[in-house]
């Protein structure tokens, strides 16, 4: 891995200069998160709404939901031979216009998940019968269908697959000149996609990235930038690439390179021009504390455009704009030497990825766990604990009628001498769309101290009124919100479950109907999230049948829909019967009767034996009463 550099003296009042702004990216890792996954990452994706991240291993695709930071409750389906979906998954990509998640699989096949029905079994494409795919994939996310851009290594191929395609293009990167030398030595690394540009760049490890235009994919023969000249006795490995937001740069990352001070051999960063397709290398080398880059993320926070690059002894962070290394130390304690920049601490290189612009995390695996690396005020999800109780003050399992939900968290922030402010919001996103909610004190937000020995945590209380406006039966979402004092940009969100046990709302009865010993209730289906089931009532007696105690039948909640039709059995033929109907929710509770049709005449109908075709051939359903007919 050389290059040889004349470059002898470092940019020491650059460095200087970033001393003085301190705090304005993310350093630090602030929480590592057990997620229980395998060893050895193979892919990752994020949403476009940075709610989701998508981590493959092995023959697994789980989904870690970034709320709660923690795996999300409903899961894909394991891979199987019985369907043909097995296979290890070497890369995953995100689609947001079809809401699809693709997954290449290293036998040839690309699986297509739905997230919207992701426990549907995805489907299964064979795109290159008999290859072997690289861990190495690119998304052209502006084609209709999209595009995926796929590398058979062994032969030095890209496929460029449309999804659902019969047949894939293939692209020989042996036709790119500046590999010309290399014949069948070289490897593809990594590979990405620039949407501004409509660009894909493949990086290898000659020294040498390859940019394709996606109009034209198999016009490369100029397409070869040379990073570490291919003359050199061992260019450098470009492990990594990673694309500008606004798409004018694409870095690549080298784990090293040799240059004229001592030949000792530094990682750097290029930066890659897309408009003329040409490279330089970063004017700063990076001596002593990090080594091996192996995979890079850009992320765009309040103070600025920033990219990061994990390693052996962390991860490096370099302003995008100035092309310039940055020393991670937020207690202004001078370098070891001179010219060493130092990465955030961490023990983890895994593969990385960034949130939105407007989110500001970077999220790094780390064995079978997740590293979150942010500048927000962070609220650990152990630190969080909702307490239950009722009117009395005892301890209970949700918020009812009279109750309380007492919750309480601790938050960090980046400066030891920061503090900030929360609000909660039930429902919505990590986006703050949902609606705020109100405390047992008529208050809508707070203060927040830094966690410290001896500063207890943060204790909001809601009441069961309080919240009622903004809650639903059951479980309920809820984010809880720091914002920082010193920054109003920096917010950092931790969401999770509040139960209410509110009653089953009023019952819309739209007709009745008949049948043989048979009465009928149709009605508008309950949409809250706690209902259970409705209980069913039947009597000759209209003002009883409000009243009773004995129900008549049950149905259970159905799934979806918009309507309920529930049948009431043992009735006597010819008796005119009187109905009503009313929700249970998960906990018991019990909402309000109905028993009125829309025009206001009571629900009834009259049991009768079927006549004609039906009754001959068994048919023991009956008819329809609209508004009140009988």
């Amino acid at each position: 891995m050389k290059r040889f550099f004349s470059v002898a003296i470092l940019f020491v009042v650059s460095f200087l200069s970033f001393q003085r702004s301190a705090f304005s990216y993310p350093q630090r890792v602030v929480d590592t998160i057990n997620l229980s996954l395998g060893s050895t990452i193979t892919g990752l994706a994020i949403t476009d709404t940075s709610t989701n991240l998508f981590v493959s291993y092995a023959d697994v695709l789980n989904i870690v939901d970034l709320g709660i930071f923690g795996l999300a409750a409903v899961q894909p389906p394991a891979l199987s031979t019985t369907n043909g979906t097995e296979g290890n998954i070497n890369a995953v990509g995100f689609v947001p216009s079809n809401n699809q998640i693709y997954a290449e699989q290293e036998n040839g096949n690309v699986l297509d998940f739905d997230f919207g029905q992701i426990t549907n079994t995805p489907l299964v494409y064979t795109v290159a019968s008999g290859k072997v795919f690289k861990p190495a994939m690119a998304v052209d996310t502006t084609t209709s269908p999209p595009t995926l851009y796929l590398a058979d290594d062994a032969d030095s191929l890209i496929f460029v697959w449309p999804v659902g395609s019969t047949t894939a293009q293939q692209i020989n990167l042996k036709q790119v000149s500046a590999l010309s030398n290399a014949a069948a030595a070289f490897h593809i690394l990594s590979m990405a996609f620039s949407p501004f540009t409509h660009e894909v760049y493949i990086s290898t490890d000659y020294g040498v990235v390859v940019w394709m235009s996606t109009s034209d994919p198999t016009n490369i023969t100029n397409n070869g930038i040379v990073l570490d000249p291919p003359s050199t006795l061992n260019p450098a490995d470009i492990s990594a690439l990673a694309v500008m937001p606004d798409g004018s740069k694409v870095f690549a990352a080298s784990p090293g390179f040799s240059s004229t001070i001592g030949g000792t051999v530094y990682p750097t960063v290029f930066d890659i021009s897309t408009s003329s397709h040409t490279a330089s290398s970063f004017n700063q080398l990076i001596q002593g504390e990090n080594t091996a880059f192996t995979s890079m993320a850009i992320l765009n926070v309040a103070g600025g455009i920033y990219g990061f690059v994990s390693g052996s002894k962390g991860v490096t962070v370099f302003d995008t704009l100035s092309d310039i290394f940055i020393d991670v130390n937020p207690d202004n304690v001078p370098p070891p030497l001179p010219n060493s920049f130092r990465p955030i601490a961490t023990n983890n290189s895994g593969p990385m990825i960034a949130s939105t612009p407007a989110d500001g995390y970077i999220y790094i695996m780390a064995g079978s766990g997740l590293s979150i690396i942010t500048e927000n005020p962070y609220i650990s999800p152990s630190s969080l604990s909702v307490v239950y109780t009722d009117s009395t003050g005892a301890a209970t399992t949700m918020l009812k009628k009279g109750g309380l939900a007492t919750v309480s968290f601790q938050a960090t922030f980046q400066s030891a001498t920061d503090a900030g402010t929360y609000q909660f919001r039930s429902g919505g996103s990590i986006d703050r769309s949902g609606q705020l909610m109100t405390d047992s004190s008529g208050h809508t937000s707070g203060p927040v101290p830094n966690v410290a020995p001896g500063v207890p945590p943060v204790t909001v209380v809601f009441s069961y009124d309080s919240i009622l406006n903004v809650m639903q039966g059951g479980d309920n979402t809820v984010f809880v919100f720091v914002t920082a004092n010193s920054n109003t940009n920096l917010i950092g969100r931790l969401a999770f479950t509040l139960t209410v046990d509110i009653p089953p709302g009023p019952i819309t009865i739209a007709s009745t109907g008949f049948g043989n010993s048979r009465a009928y209730l149709n009605f508008a289906r309950l949409t809250a999230k706690n209902i259970s089931s409705y209980n069913l009532y039947a009597d000759t007696d209209p003002n009883a049948v409000q009243t009773k105690t004995t129900t008549s039948g049950t149905i259970a909640q159905p799934a979806s829909g918009g309507t309920v039709t529930a049948p009431i059995d043992g009735l006597t033929n010819g008796t005119t019967y009187y109905l009503a109907v009313e929700g249970v929710s998960t906990s018991g509770t019990i909402g309000p009767r109905a028993f009125l049709l829309p025009d206001g005449t009571p629900a009834s109908a009259i049991p009768q034996q079927t006549v004609g075709p039906a009754a001959f051939s068994g048919e023991t359903g009956g008819c329809s009463l609209i508004m009140g007919e009988r």
